[in-house]
């Protein structure tokens, strides 16, 4: 199906109905493939693909790039469009750069008409990973208000020094005078009982500045809470946070919440009211229990930092000292070149999953959290410890000659959707990844993901209990001794990351297995 949109001309029979949204002059979220009908590529069009991913932001698929050895410049153009009779315009895209060096090239946007030279409006010398994040670009350029323009996105440079660069969600619009929307509700969807602080962020897409807007909220058909804002100075493509003073009481139970805004600087409603308005599935718990952290490190045996960071700061010493305060899974990654023998292509799907770029990245409960200082570590622990959860987790598992049997019971307390359960098979210590770093134990290595990278995804009705169970022949991994195997099960929401809770599996008596 065709995925871009151009407008140029308008229906005149349709002007009451459309003239007062912003028009869409160019739309692509790249589900018709890359390059999608229209667009083309002026070099290395074999680097550009879409991928089933959502690392820009948006929903899959998207386009990325993918590295390549030497220096180029590779520009993704859009078809002719039409800008006669408009002075300004506004580009917008989603992108997540996934940098490997942090120096040696540009990311950009660009724009032409008539086919003729480039002229940059964004570009970047990234300095390591970029988003993901929406950028809003104006353009009020010589090439805006002719009918052959045409927009590129472009990297250009050492086309290794990058890992891969993911975008979505492309659009062109001309914006009308006052167009100001509700942009995002940043409240958990997901929570306990009692006051809960209702935020919300704006943004201003219209060409006059906002100043004053009066900002709603409800939840369900209850009381309406409006807080007048003013003395603002939000500018195009700006966007302003608020936190309501009056929080929600929440208490059990699944709910609405509504924000709207209104009295758009003084004036009533702005230009397009279609876009004013959010709306959030809210799920509060019946009970809270503790959590569990989780760590994840990616680190190699080829990093001299990694074994910097293992030996002085996440040290043995530090893990003992929090033992049972914590579950622990460790990737080993494929670089620096040779990398670590005990790459696997699951701790690759669990890098891409967070847009790892270097080693060492420790992340506790999806939060970055790499400090190459003790103090600092322990008070994210302990910061990560005081928070409540909604899952009561538990499991076990049994090893059998060379296969192991994991079996995990979730009991919730809310309702909840699209969560993913995840279980990691590790190794307490290896010996044969020893590389070039200087060390010689290894902690916690991830043998084998069950029953994949991608995990279980679940739906979770509170008080039903759930129960998952995976087998897997260890064989085939880089196992060193099956008696010395640990079994992590962590609870993760993808839509934001966040780990909601995690256990170290209790282990059954091993069943040695004695030939016939």
């Amino acid at each position: 199906m065709k995925k871009f949109t151009i407008i140029i001309s308008v229906i005149f029979l349709s002007i009451s109905v459309f003239a007062q949204k912003a028009t869409v002059l160019l739309t692509e979220d790249f589900s018709g493939g890359v390059p999608p009908a229209g667009w083309t590529i002026d070099d290395l069009a074999s680097q550009w693909s879409q991928s089933a991913s959502a690392k820009a932001g948006g929903t899959a698929p998207e386009a990325r790039l993918t590295y390549v050895s030497g220096t180029h410049t590779t520009h993704l153009i859009s078809p002719v469009i039409d800008l006669t009779g408009l002075s300004t315009v506004i580009f917008s895209f989603k992108h997540f750069l996934n940098d490997y060096s942090g120096t040696g090239y540009t990311i950009g946007v660009a724009t032409r008409s008539g086919g003729g030279s480039w002229n940059d409006i964004w570009t970047v010398n990234p300095s390591g990973d970029m988003g993901p994040e929406t950028k809003d670009i104006i353009i009020s350029n010589a090439d805006v208000g002719t009918s052959d323009f045409q927009i590129c996105i472009y990297l250009s440079g050492n086309m290794y020094n990058f890992d891969y660069w993911y975008i979505d969600d492309v659009q062109l619009i001309s914006p009308n005078n006052n167009d100001d929307i509700v942009y995002t509700i940043n409240t958990n969807p997901y929570m306990g009982s009692g006051s809960t602080n209702i935020d919300c962020t704006l943004k201003n897409l219209g060409l006059t500045n906002l100043t004053s807007v009066d900002v709603n909220y409800k939840i369900d058909n209850g009381s309406v809470i409006t807080e007048n804002l003013t003395g603002l100075n939000v500018t195009t493509t700006e966007t302003l946070d608020h936190t309501f003073s009056t929080p929600w009481n929440a208490t059990p139970g699944d709910y609405n919440l509504k924000i709207w805004i209104s009295d758009i600087n003084g004036n009533g409603n702005d230009d397009d009211q279609t876009n004013d308005t959010l709306d959030l599935s809210m799920h509060v718990a019946t009970q809270n229990v503790s959590r569990i952290p989780l760590y994840e490190e990616f680190t190699s045996s080829t990093c001299g930092p990694c074994a910097t960071f293992n030996s002085n700061y996440f040290t043995p010493s530090f893990l003992d000292n929090n033992a049972g305060n914590f579950s622990l899974i460790k990737y080993q990654m494929s670089w620096p070149n040779p990398g670590d023998p005990y790459y696997t292509a699951e701790g690759g799907v669990r890098r891409a999953y967070y847009g790892v770029s270097g080693v060492p990245t420790l992340f506790i409960d999806a939060n970055e959290g790499t400090h190459f200082d003790t103090n600092q570590l322990q008070t994210d622990l302990d910061n990560e410890l005081t928070k409540l959860t909604f899952f009561n987790l538990t499991a076990d598992y049994q090893v059998s000659g060379n296969n192991i049997d994991v079996y995990a019971d979730i009991l919730p307390f809310l309702n909840a959707s699209d969560f993913t359960v995840q279980i990691a098979v590790v190794e307490k210590v290896t010996t044969g990844n020893t590389g070039n770093n200087g060390e010689k134990d290894f902690h916690n290595v991830m043998m084998k993901m069950l029953p994949d990278a991608l995990g279980t995804v679940l739906n979770f009705t509170s008080g039903s209990a759930t129960n998952i169970s995976e087998s897997y022949d260890m064989s085939s991994t880089f196992v060193e001794e099956m008696n010395d195997l640990e079994v992590v099960v962590f609870i993760q929401n993808d839509a934001t990351k966040e780990v909601f809770q995690s256990a170290v599996a209790l282990p059954m008596p091993y069943a040695e297995i004695t030939p016939a």
